[in-house]
């Protein structure tokens, strides 16, 4: 049998075919309306996998930008961040944001929902595209579409309506099933039913909550809250300043916190965890230095170094090493050794060869005293099982990630876990011996093992630190770029590769260097 497209083969040969959202054909992704030739294998995509929940996301967001229409004409919602298991939202000022609206928004949306208005993408010339949004009042888009270099656009129409998204959609409205709207002032969060034996429950992130917004009312108060801000300032060779500014206020945390720290006589062990390539290594060496300044000459120790020999590694079911794991780090030493630091000791610090794959002695010798603090800078270092025999009036808790406030646009935002794996190909490749498809390959276990060990300390921390940088994007993207062109389309995480490739086009590339300082957090990646 032939079909004309996905979505016409779906609803001929599966029940509910609206809980498709699209299909994996060749290692790429494509939309429900793509061309479909029965002889190639296909590989359909569900909410609950990773490719389908972003169709459907970008879907629920043309869903509330047409039933916002009709309740706030010319008002725009604006996608921020995902935090506990929701999608945040805040609106164009003048919406009031209280139980009347939510309520009224959520019976708009399903009455979109209803009426299984259609969402048809068009390509066209970028000044046709560019007409299109201003007569809208879609000033971002225009702004982003002014800087980039191309000849035409991608377009969704959905109720006479025009719409960009950075990725697919659904073919209509009628593929949003269950959800549910909440109020987190000073906008709401939008809850997505993936999970048949999940419930709809959102689980408030406090210290993350906290560290976006303050995130967020900086680059506010410098008017660079979009990408075409900062492609802008680079297109006018004024980028020394944005480096400057952007690398003055992640030094200001630092020192915000280390006052902090110095203020309290009870601490003699600081703690800095965080996701992989958050910059953990730079900024424990910045804290170092800071702290130095106010009399202090804490004593460093990276968790990494105490990883146990590959040979050792805890096999997965898999049958590959646990690299994730607070058990990939060798836990006895590290007792041991906090031991023999809290028992007044001087202790020998190992060195893990990443090339070699185990561990090696070092001459390095460190102690604790009043004035030598010991900092512990690593992926687990907030895991209570590192540091079970220490007070907790003795420590001080730093959680940091890199939380970018950039967004594409107000219905495109940019991934902070995107950011970080640009980061990590980079790294993985000038440092660790690991390819770009290595890396690829490897993401969603390091995804996964943030999830279970990671994530659920960031709470405990008394201080979260964002070292998202605003000009990273685009001085990481020649790096990148390279690495990513070569990876082919007969590997598996090849739709992962072109699809950030296809999301470094909207940045205009950071060439000149020369005003990144040594110390920033950029180096840890690029050298």
């Amino acid at each position: 049998m032939n079909y004309k497209t996905i979505k016409e083969y779906v609803d001929q040969n599966y029940e509910n075919p609206n809980n498709y959202f699209g299909a994996i054909i060749d290692n790429t992704v494509y939309s429900l309306n793509h061309s479909f030739y029965p002889n190639k294998k296909i590989e359909l995509l569900k909410a609950n996998t990773k490719d389908g929940f972003n169709i459907l996301y970008r879907t629920m967001i043309l869903t509330i930008q047409l039933a916002l229409n009709r309740i706030y004409p010319n008002k725009l919602v604006s996608v921020e961040h995902f935090i506990g298991r929701g999608l945040y939202l805040e609106f164009s000022r003048g919406v009031q944001v209280n139980r009347k609206f939510i309520d009224r928004l959520d019976e708009e949306i399903r009455k979109i929902i209803f009426e299984d208005i259609k969402i048809i993408r068009k390509k066209v010339s970028l000044q046709e595209a560019l007409r299109i949004f201003k007569e809208h009042g879609y000033k971002e888009k225009t702004d982003l579409l002014e800087t980039l270099d191309r000849e035409d656009v991608d377009i969704y129409f959905a109720d006479k309506i025009p719409f960009t998204f950075h990725g697919y959609l659904a073919p209509s409205t009628s593929y949003i099933t269950d959800f549910k709207l909440q109020i987190y002032h000073p906008g709401i969060v939008v809850l997505f039913k993936i999970d048949e034996d999940k419930d709809l429950f959102f689980e408030e992130e406090i210290n993350l909550s906290k560290s976006f917004s303050k995130s967020k009312k900086w680059t506010n108060l410098l008017d660079i809250g979009y990408v075409h801000n900062v492609n802008e300032i680079i297109k006018d060779n004024q980028e020394r300043l944005l480096i400057e500014v952007s690398e003055a206020y992640f030094e200001n945390e630092i020192s915000k916190l280390c006052d902090e720290i110095v203020e309290d006589d009870d601490i003699n062990f600081i703690l800095l965890a965080g996701p992989s390539s958050s910059g953990k290594t730079t900024t424990a060496n910045r804290i170092k230095v800071q702290l130095t300044v106010r009399g202090k000459k804490p004593f460093l120790i990276s968790t990494d170094d105490y990883f146990t020999s590959l040979s050792e590694r805890v096999l997965l079911e898999d049958g590959k090493p646990d690299f994730e794991s607070v058990n990939a780090i060798d836990i006895k030493r590290f007792n041991e050794d906090m031991i023999s630091l809290l028992d007044g000791k001087a202790i020998t610090l190992p060195k893990y060869n990443f090339e070699m794959g185990k561990s090696e002695t070092t001459n390095t010798k460190i102690y604790l005293d009043r004035n030598h603090p010991v900092l512990i800078e690593g992926t687990h270092a907030l895991n209570p099982e590192l540091t079970k025999l220490i007070s907790e009036k003795n420590k001080y808790k730093i959680y940091i990630s890199s939380l970018t406030q950039l967004n594409l646009d107000m219905h495109n935002r940019i991934s902070t876990t995107d950011v970080r794996l640009l980061r990590r190909l980079i790294r993985d490749a000038r440092y660790r011996n690991f390819s770009a498809l290595n890396t690829l390959e490897h993401w969603e276990s390091v995804l996964e093992g943030e999830r279970k060990y990671i994530f659920t300390y960031q709470d405990s921390a008394d201080f979260q630190l964002d070292s998202s940088l605003i000009y990273e994007i685009n001085a990481l993207k020649k790096y990148a770029k390279e690495l990513l062109l070569e990876i082919g389309k007969e590997n598996a995480v090849y739709k992962e590769a072109k699809r950030l490739l296809k999301f470094l086009d909207y940045f205009i590339e950071l060439e000149d260097e020369k005003y990144i300082p040594i110390n920033s957090v950029l180096r840890e990646f690029i050298g």
